[in-house]
């Protein structure tokens, strides 16, 4: 799947929200920082969910270009995501945000259910997504924001 939107913030607001929104996600998991050399392709940890956190989620850096692409891909027992933010800058303060999600399936029911439920919940996926990007530009200005007063 992909999608193209235009957002009221700069790409590289942008791009350090979604940078720091991986920096807490890897202190949650390890108890730790991440150091800022240690971001980069290749960075993996696991993330615990669930009510009871019995689940798990190996996350990896695909790629981290500044200001331009954020990817990662989530792997788990159902099969693995990828996920591409490409930024391009339009204006000082307006982007153009390219997301494209890319779903890989583990095992014949898993491709199966995705093959039969994808195309019904294409249009549903799509408007979540439209309002995930709409959301994360207005979390990373209100951050902004702050750290401008």
């Amino acid at each position: 799947m992909k999608l193209n939107q235009q957002v009221p913030v700069s790409a590289s607001t942008f791009y350090r929200f979604l940078l720091e929104s991986l920096r807490e996600d890897y202190k949650a998991a390890n108890k730790a920082p991440v150091k800022d050399s240690d971001l980069k392709p290749g960075l993996s940890f696991q993330k615990r969910f669930g009510k009871k956190q019995e689940s798990t989620m190996d996350i990896r850096v695909v790629d981290l270009i500044e200001n331009e692409c954020y990817a990662l891909a989530f792997q788990s027992s159902r099969g693995t995501q990828w996920v591409t933010y490409h930024l391009t800058a339009v204006e000082e303060n307006t982007c153009q945000v390219t997301y494209t999600e890319e779903y890989s399936p583990k095992g014949k029911f898993n491709a199966w259910n995705y093959k039969l439920l994808f195309p019904l919940m294409q249009k549903s996926l799509e408007r979540r997504m439209r309002l995930q990007i709409e959301k994360i530009a207005e979390f990373a200005k209100n951050k902004e924001d702050l750290h401008h007063e």
